[in-house]
């Protein structure tokens, strides 16, 4: 069913995203990812990103609330954490992996 979900195909074809993180971010979108405005409003609804109370020029940022998708953001961060460990198929002037540990 994964397979032919053009939703799932397009999730799939990202490292470290597999079958079942696949199948899961399209079941908790419905797989219609368009209502959220960006990455980062996608990233809190999830519950990955830092809770923020700012104020005029100062931004304090606080821990990962755990309010969002529990199984999401254990899948995400496991294949987050897989990929980390590879070795990247990237040229090596590439602007992603300059920034990568161990490089």
């Amino acid at each position: 069913m994964a397979r032919q979900s053009p939703a799932c195909k397009t999730l799939l074809s990202i490292p470290g995203v597999g079958l079942i993180t696949a199948t899961a971010l399209v079941a908790a979108t419905a797989g219609d990812v368009t209502h959220f405005s960006s990455a980062r409003h996608f990233g809190s609804w999830i519950a990955l990103t830092p809770r923020e109370h700012s104020s005029a020029n100062t931004r304090h940022l606080h821990g990962i609330s755990k309010r969002g998708d529990n199984q999401l953001r254990v899948l995400l961060t496991h294949g987050a954490g897989a990929c980390a460990c590879l070795p990247s198929p990237r040229p090596p002037g590439d602007r992603w992996t300059a920034c990568a540990p161990g490089r």
